[in-house]
């Protein structure tokens, strides 16, 4: 089946779930196809965010076969701004906090959901033995010519077993969200992380999505929307123990975790309490979700308005998709822009907006850009001085000039 609709919470198998928001059914997020695909069909799947009752773990209400993602994945690492150097500080970081023995004295590092190797190439500069695992093939094989060992596959409890040796070191970057069997992921995580080691992950924070409106966030890749307190308790339950937490502004408001085996001397610290203490004063979800939809009447409103303007996107990434398709955008926007290659030439989602390079506005000169890329706002406005229509934000609030 290409959509499965869970009927029980995917970390503590409550059956307790509520409905917080239904976003717009769209395609999977990257789907961006080339112009010779152009009449193959794109089913659009439901985007309904649901909440356990049981341990407040936030989650999609349905999983998309991950291979329909996937497949023809065109998102890379190095093509994200400030990640390389994100992840730079991130290897120094985790190398001087993580405890790790080996006999060399250079820690083994495994990253899931490795991408093109971009952090696996920081840990390789500070010396250590690296190991990626990554599903998408044509990604993957970059990692490999770049010179980081990767596996080509999706990883699992299975697939843990296969591997040796163990682990000082594991980090999984924005992947947890993405694993609908996350019992079984971190079983093999757990089975491959040697005994003093550490697991390091980062991944999208719903108290920050809600604080900071990061809808565009929300996506079928992502199942999950964690936070501390029902990290927390998932961690214990398989015998390991989440031991320090940091957030941070990675993709507009991340989370940092460490976890290591239960039983053994921890570093720990009190963050972990503290972010836990934070999330019980979280804004109102009924007063966030009337928020949004206010938001998207105001949008709709001035699209309304605009009849005979000519409107552009500027930005292709996978976040777009939720905006074109939730704000009525995509029957508006007569194309996008974007500085990614790889995208330029394609077709959006559903829509079939063409992509093209950012030199082209010139031409096109349009009434207005709508800035889908919206964290790098004041950015795409220094590049394009000569642009003398009009600008729009959709988000984090809704910004006209």
């Amino acid at each position: 089946m290409s959509v499965t609709r869970v009927t029980e919470c995917r970390l503590c198998d409550s059956h307790d779930l509520d409905l917080v928001v239904s976003f717009t059914p769209t395609p999977p997020g990257d789907q961006y196809r080339t112009a010779d695909k152009w009449n193959e069909p794109q089913p659009s799947y439901p985007l309904d965010v649901m909440c356990c009752r049981a341990c407040g773990a936030v989650q999609l209400a349905d999983t998309v076969d991950p291979t329909l993602i996937y497949t023809d994945y065109l998102y890379t690492t190095s093509v994200s701004r400030g990640l390389s150097e994100h992840f730079e500080a991130y290897a120094a970081q985790v190398m001087e906090r993580a405890h790790w023995q080996s006999p060399d004295g250079r820690p083994h590092v495994i990253d899931i959901g490795s991408n093109d190797g971009t952090l696996l190439k920081a840990f390789q500069r500070r010396g250590a033995h690296v190991l990626g695992i990554e599903p998408a093939s044509e990604i993957a094989l970059k990692a490999q010519e770049s010179g980081v060992n990767t596996l080509v596959k999706f990883f699992t409890c299975k697939e843990a077993e296969k591997i040796t040796p163990l682990a000082d070191i594991i980090t999984a970057n924005h992947i947890m969200a993405n694993v609908a069997d996350l019992p079984d992921f971190i079983k093999g995580v757990k089975h491959l992380l040697a005994p003093d080691g550490t697991f390091v992950f980062e991944t999208g924070y719903w108290p920050a999505i809600v604080e900071r409106n990061l809808i565009d966030t929300i996506e079928h890749e992502h199942i999950h929307y964690f936070a501390v307190t029902p990290l927390r308790s998932f961690f214990q339950k398989h015998g390991l123990k989440l031991v320090a937490v940091q957030p941070n502004d990675a993709k507009g408001g991340s989370l940092r975790g460490y976890v290591q085996h239960a039983g053994v001397q921890h570093d720990e610290d009190f963050s972990v309490l503290r972010m836990e203490n934070a999330e019980r004063r979280m804004p109102s979800l009924d007063t966030w979700v009337s928020d949004l939809k206010d938001l998207e009447q105001r949008m709709k409103a001035i699209i309304d308005a605009s009849p005979n303007e000519t409107w552009v996107g500027y930005g292709a990434a996978v976040g777009s998709t939720l905006l074109l398709h939730q704000f009525g955008l995509g029957e508006k926007l007569i194309c996008l822009a974007d500085a990614n290659p790889q995208k330029q030439g394609r077709l959006s989602p559903r829509y079939h907006l063409r992509v093209v390079d950012p030199s082209e506005l010139r031409a096109i000169n349009p009434d207005r850009i709508v800035i889908l890329a919206w964290r790098y706002a004041e950015m795409i406005q220094q590049q394009h001085p000569e642009f003398a229509g009009k600008w729009l934000l959709p988000l984090p609030e809704l910004v006209t000039a």
